[in-house]
């Protein structure tokens, strides 16, 4: 799930920027006392409303996912995918994969 430091560490606004966080702040107040930069390295200046807009967009995205992270842990491994295909051929790998398509379909 996406927070203040995801926004800071990976948007290309902030990415490469040095700077440090104490805590997580939860209102502009405490993002002015608890962000210091230490070098922009080129990148903008983050303000709290800033982040606040990018984290939300970042939350939609991360939520529009969440089918993907179910999905995951139900597919066969690799490995046991590539001797259903031996074993099953092509149309028999698509029927194992299809269960847990199906169980967690995209929205």
């Amino acid at each position: 799930m996406p927070d203040i430091i995801t926004v800071l560490s990976e948007d290309t606004d902030y990415k490469g920027a040095e700077w440090s966080l104490n805590g997580l702040p939860t209102n502009e107040s405490e993002f002015k006392t608890y962000f210091v930069i230490h070098k922009l390295n080129g990148k903008k200046t983050p303000t709290w409303v800033d982040v606040q807009k990018k984290l939300k967009v970042m939350q939609v995205e991360y939520n529009a996912k969440e089918y993907q992270r179910k999905r995951e842990p139900e597919y066969p491994s690799i490995p046991d995918q590539l001797d259903d295909l031996y074993h099953n051929g092509i149309d028999g790998w698509k029927a194992t994969i299809k269960v847990t398509k199906d169980k967690y379909p995209k929205p």
